[in-house]
């Protein structure tokens, strides 16, 4: 026997959901000793059809089905969408089934109280975990935290210089953590939020940036230069270019 399982979208994926689909299962193979085939609206091509089509699709999915059996929001109520669906097995005469706390019950008269659309849209809302957002301060500490690791790893160190020492491992770590740090924050900044002294710039540097940086070399890389202070103006300048870029844009 084929039953359609009207659900939550709450449930999708979820231990609540896979409860269920076990207890209609037993109670099919138990108390009916009949073989179930479960038609679960949480699959991807059902998700594909519901995107062309809207809850239409469901309502040819429906009736492609023996019975039909619901399991309610956690709070009693029955969704827009869930509500359509028993409807339409009511219309054709289906078995229709509410399965509670694990216990399969026929009924034959049409349940409530099925939400309103904005109802359901609300409730739904009101149950999806939200994900943490960094805030501004988090933001620029991690942003802080990554300059102070670039500080640690002078250009003259990096460069093998006069007088220059190999860069440690410890070092290089403490750069790293502190560059996954920031890529974790701003992921889940607001969008939009600015920072205080901090601007995003393009990930590969642009033309004008390129240009901005030959502008700045002088070409007197002889032995002895002050490294750092070489490295400073081209990165000066190549942050200028990037600023002034995105001003006009």
């Amino acid at each position: 026997m084929r039953l359609y399982f009207a659900h939550p979208v709450t449930d999708y994926g979820t231990k609540r959901q896979a409860d269920a689909i076990a207890a209609l299962k037993n109670h099919w193979a138990e108390q009916r000793r009949q073989p179930l085939e479960i038609e679960n609206p949480d699959q991807p091509h059902h998700q594909a059809g519901y995107t062309n089509l809207g809850m239409d699709y469901f309502k040819s999915v429906v009736a492609s089905c023996y019975s039909l059996a619901f399991m309610r929001f956690p709070n009693g109520a029955i969704g827009a969408g869930m509500g359509k669906e028993i409807m339409w097995a009511h219309v054709r005469n289906m078995q229709i089934y509410e399965l509670f706390d694990g216990r399969i019950y026929q009924i034959s008269d049409l349940p409530g109280p099925v939400l309103t659309v904005d109802e359901t849209r609300a409730l739904i809302a009101s149950m999806t975990p939200t994900q943490p957002t960094a805030t501004t301060t988090e933001v620029s500490e991690a942003a802080s935290a990554v300059c102070d690791a670039f500080d640690v790893l002078s250009l003259s160190e990096a460069y093998g210089g006069s007088g220059a020492t190999s860069v440690s491992s410890k070092d290089l770590s403490a750069l790293d953590r502190a560059i996954k740090t920031l890529r974790a924050a701003l992921s889940t900044a607001p969008s939009g939020d600015g920072v205080p002294g901090m601007v995003l710039v393009p990930r590969e540097p642009t033309e004008a940036m390129h240009n901005a940086a030959w502008d700045a070399c002088d070409n007197g890389m002889q032995k002895g230069k002050d490294w750092s202070a070489f490295n400073g103006r081209l990165w000066h300048a190549m942050l200028d270019a990037a600023l002034s870029q995105r001003g006009t844009e």
